[in-house]
């Protein structure tokens, strides 16, 4: 699963409680990969 699908299956990690400290990394990373693209 890349960056993108992760952030798009956001909700599905909310609801895996286990893989809520792994999301949240994911999710900074998955920020800094946007901007990045975005600039």
């Amino acid at each position: 699963m890349d960056c993108v699908q992760l952030c798009k299956n956001r909700t599905f990690f909310e609801f895996s409680n286990n893989l809520d400290v792994i999301f949240k990394k994911y999710l900074k990373l998955c920020l800094i990969w946007n901007w990045n693209f975005q600039l």
